[in-house]
């Protein structure tokens, strides 16, 4: 065990993290674990991933006042509200404002392989979240607002103020994109896709599934079959 050294160049890891199969690389993935649980205690903070002490697993530990979690292959499911969370980035060594959802359901390993899903709010939510974001290579230079040593000094008024053209600026930034999608066929196909199954997995939406017949069946096998002889003889 020991206390490794917090990733700097952010190059590194603007990649996705790997799913890791924690019960055949325990081993390995327990030693990482001991060091990130050392690392972010030594450092005070309260998320850290494997990534960014060069280990590229799944993996993120936060640290709930004193108990640090281990979260391997970590997926939101639901989500509820926004609130804006301050956060500090070990690799950045800043602290940014961000906009996080209030309640965030979601469903992980243990370090043991066992699978578990719990709900964490506030505080607890936006440390996920952050740590979903390291794993996925999203920085949160990416859409933070980044604070400097004056934002403790300013007036409750001037922090609203500021908050106030921030979010503004977001706003700015999702219209654009939307814009973007409509704009690309394939995008905007792909956005509805996650909608739709987004809205199922919530319950809002119901598939219904209607029984084709053995008539339909004969020839849509017979279409799948025809085409691959095709495929075989365009080869």
């Amino acid at each position: 065990m020991a206390v490794i050294e917090i990733v700097k160049d952010v190059d590194k890891l603007l990649e996705r993290a790997d799913e890791i199969d924690i019960r055949k690389d325990n081993a390995e993935a327990r030693e990482h674990i001991v060091n990130l649980k050392h690392t972010i205690k030594e450092n005070n903070l309260v998320c850290l991933t494997a990534p960014q002490i060069g280990y590229n697993a799944r993996i993120m530990c936060i640290n709930f006042k004193g108990d640090i979690r281990t979260f391997v292959n970590p997926v939101v499911g639901s989500v509820e509200g926004m609130m804006l969370d301050r956060e500090k980035c070990g690799s950045l060594g800043k602290e940014y404002i961000h906009p996080r959802y209030n309640k965030v359901m979601m469903t992980y390993q243990t370090p043991l392989g066992a699978v578990e899903t719990r709900t964490f709010a506030g505080l607890a939510a936006g440390a996920v979240q952050y740590g979903l974001d390291m794993l996925d290579g999203i920085l949160l230079n990416a859409v933070g607002l980044e604070l400097d040593e004056n934002w403790d000094k300013a007036t409750e008024e001037e922090r609203d103020e500021v908050l106030e053209m921030y979010c503004e600026s977001l706003d700015l930034k999702r219209k654009k994109m939307n814009k973007e999608l409509e704009e690309d066929p394939e995008a905007k196909s792909m956005l509805q896709a996650v909608e739709l199954l987004t809205a199922v997995k919530d319950g809002k939406v119901e598939l219904q599934y209607e029984k084709v017949s053995d008539e339909e069946a004969a020839i849509i096998d017979a279409k799948i079959k025809a085409a691959q002889k095709a495929d075989e003889e365009g080869k």
